[in-house]
Parts: structure tokens; sequence; C-alpha cells
């Protein structure tokens, strides 16, 4: 990447993944960043809730930082996940109003920061799941979802799948990936599967270049071993597999 500007390093969906998250962030060092923004979906997870939330509280990290649908999980009363009362049980009140004080949404120089879709932390942007399994979103369905958003750039979670799309108005649209969980099974609205396909830590790099952005799609091995036993101590196997291979 050209370094005529400041690096940005885009971080999402870390679900406590703090073996995944210390790669990424030292990853992200060694190549030049010098800001951190984190997209949601910090903690929840059989893995390491405390560590990571320690990790991204730090006041020495230059971050900017929103929150996601499951950050939301773990003060929510009517919220039930198979990992909520690990989580739970693993953070402090500190903990929680960190997360609680996290905006929906951000901006900042020219970009757009939002964990699903605009004013919805809970909808993928780029993709919809239907009884086909997940799909592209149409861009119609695209420009409806961004009518709101006047930024040049949007970056946006969710998903777990690592993208860069150019809308017809010229807009770029940029998901990092997961940190810290490479696939996952979901039945909202529709049952579907997310397969990274490698258990690699997903982040990306931007930066403002003479010609616009540069976006650089980052996959970074780590010791996902030692977050696939937490995981199996923590009694959730299937986490352990998915860690290990990226695959459901």
């Amino acid at each position: 990447m050209e370094h005529s500007s400041e690096i940005i390093a885009v971080l999402s969906d870390i679900h406590g993944n703090t073996w995944a998250l210390d790669a990424a962030l030292e990853h992200a060092r060694q190549s030049g960043a010098t800001r951190i923004v984190t997209l949601g979906d910090h903690a929840y997870g059989p893995l390491d809730p405390r560590g990571t939330l320690e990790r991204l509280m730090n006041p020495d990290l230059p971050a900017i930082q929103i929150r996601g649908n499951q950050d939301r999980l773990l003060w929510e009363p009517e919220g039930r996940a198979t990992s909520l009362d690990f989580v739970r049980s693993k953070l402090e009140e500190r903990h929680l109003d960190w997360l609680r004080g996290l905006p929906l949404e951000a901006l900042f120089e020219g970009i757009f920061l939002c964990h699903g879709s605009p004013g919805n932390d809970s909808e993928y942007l780029l993709e919809v799941a239907t009884e086909s399994g997940l799909q592209p979103r149409g861009m119609d369905s695209l420009a409806e979802k961004l009518k709101t958003v006047d930024q040049e750039l949007v970056l946006c979670g969710h998903s777990h799948l690592p993208a860069c799309l150019k809308t017809p108005d010229g807009r770029l649209i940029v998901n990092p990936g997961s940190v810290g969980l490479p696939a996952f099974t979901d039945d909202t609205p529709w049952p579907h599967q997310v397969e990274n396909r490698s258990p690699h830590a997903r982040y990306a790099l931007i930066e403002r270049g003479k010609q616009g952005w540069n976006i650089a799609l980052m996959a970074v091995p780590y010791d996902w071993e030692a977050a696939a036993r937490m995981a199996e101590e923590n009694h959730q196997p299937g986490w352990a597999c998915v860690l290990r291979s990226g695959w459901n």
C-alpha cells in the first residue's frame, strides 16, 4: 500500500477471540496503521471476552469504535444465546458500561461506520438471507439501504464475509470480515451458513490515495488451535470446529 496518508485498520466481529485480535493488531502495526476502527460484536463467544474488552478499552489504543447486535445481547434481558451466561460471568459492570456507551454508527473523515446496515445492526448490508441461502444484495436494494448515507466510503461488518464493492453512484463499501469467527450458521430470517473456508483472522487496511481509497483485505494466521481449545473447555465444540477450519 502507498504510505502517502494515514493507514487505518478496520476490525469487526472479534467475538472474544483475543488470539486473533492480538495477531490482527500486530499485523496492522507492522503494516503502518496509526488508527483502528472496530465495527462491533466485540466480546460475545465462548473464548476470552474479558481479555478482548481490556485490550479494546485501553486508552492508548487509537481507536474509533461502534457496537454491534451481539454487544447489545449482553444487556438485553430477553436476549438468549448459547454462550450468554458464560460471557456475562466474565465481565464486570465497567465492561458493559463501555459497550453501552459505544454508538450504533459513526462518521469521520468522509467515512460512514455501521455494524450491519444503516439503522439496523442485525441486518446484512451486502448480502440477503433467502430460502436458497445467503445471496448478494441487489444494487437497487443496496441503494435503498444507503439512501440516508452521503459518505463516499461505508464500512460495515456483521456478515463476517470480507468484501469490497463499488456502487453505481461511485461509493465504496468495505466489509473487513471477521477477526475472530470465520464461519457460523444462523436461522434468521432464513437458515443459512457463512464460511470463509480458512481459519485466518480477517481485517482490512484502508488508506486514501491519489486515485481514491486503497483497500487491502487481510487474512492473518494466528494460534487458532489455542482459541479452539478454549471453546472446547467452555463446552462449545461447534465453535472449536469452525475456529480450526473456517468451515461449518
